[in-house]
């Protein structure tokens, strides 16, 4: 009875496993289906298989820009460039710094360029606080979302390294103590909460009220004049620097005399035409 118990509950789980995930293996299947059309240069083809992809809407963000990137070139090769604006403000909401592969027309990126110059960017949220009596207040405002792509956003914050909550509100109240941080992130979803675009992280969050890194202090370095006054030398070196110069001085007067000497005895023992004059010492 437990055996055929189980097998029923592994049969039914298996059947709504294969009927969530059909639509996903659809909407992969087509997207390779387009993108072998546009390998043969089959346009209207490709442009068919990317629709029916986006009509699944439960591709991720790097399945979006690859279905979006496959209908543009397509679009451009039959000249439906109308028709591909709002694929490029798409496209440039999701990947601003897009390229296009190599051998498609430089038309291309050009209008893509123009597209996210005109917009501004890609895709954005901005975070503002205000600080209240009982703790602070979150405010998300969606930014360059030209497209309408952006069908909601999900909230994330914690007090401290508290727990993490959620809220799919643009505007979200967060009680806290006067000195205590608060962290935030934020996603922004497309249809069936495809995340479009995040602003923060979970490992880095944008922070509110947190307190100022401790400060560092660091010595200041004296000047060498100042350390030579401060810092006499041991005990007996001025005595023995004194006399070390003195016996330098000494023997360097000694020198020099006995080369004056030198020279007046030379000059005398050179020159015998001159007489000797006697020397009168007196006392």
């Amino acid at each position: 009875m437990l055996v055929r118990r189980t097998a029923v509950f592994a049969a039914l789980s298996l059947v709504v496993w294969a009927a969530l995930s059909v639509p996903c293996v659809v909407a992969r299947a087509q997207l390779a289906a387009g993108r072998r059309s546009l390998e043969v240069a089959d346009f209207q083809r490709a442009i068919r298989a990317f629709d029916r992809a986006e009509r699944t809407e439960t591709l991720d963000r790097e399945g979006l820009v690859s279905l979006y990137e496959g209908r543009i070139i397509a679009r451009f090769a039959v000249g439906t460039r109308t028709r591909a604006r709002r694929d490029l403000q798409i496209l440039g909401e999701l990947d601003p710094t897009h390229t296009f592969p190599v051998e498609v027309p430089p038309e291309v990126g050009e209008a893509f360029a123009e597209v996210v110059r005109s917009a501004g960017g890609g895709l954005d949220a901005a975070l503002s606080w205000t600080d209240e009596a009982s703790g602070s207040r979150l405010r998300v405002e969606v930014q360059r979302d030209t497209a309408s792509i952006v069908t909601g956003i999900r909230v994330h914050t914690r007090v401290g390294e508290g727990p993490w909550s959620s809220s799919d509100a643009h505007e979200v109240s967060i009680p806290h103590a006067p000195r205590e941080a608060v962290g935030a992130w934020v996603e922004l979803l497309g249809p069936h909460d495809v995340v479009l675009h995040t602003q923060g992280s979970a490992e880095a969050p944008v922070l509110h009220g947190a307190p100022p890194p401790p400060r560092v202090e660091v010595a200041p370095i004296a000047p060498i004049d100042a350390l030579d006054e401060a810092t006499p030398p041991p005990s007996g070196q001025d005595d023995a620097l004194a006399i070390g110069l003195g016996v330098g001085l000494g023997g360097a007067a000694l020198v020099a005399a006995a080369v004056v000497l030198g020279v007046v005895l030379g000059t005398q023992a050179s020159d015998r035409t001159q007489p000797l004059l006697p020397v009168v010492v007196g006392f």
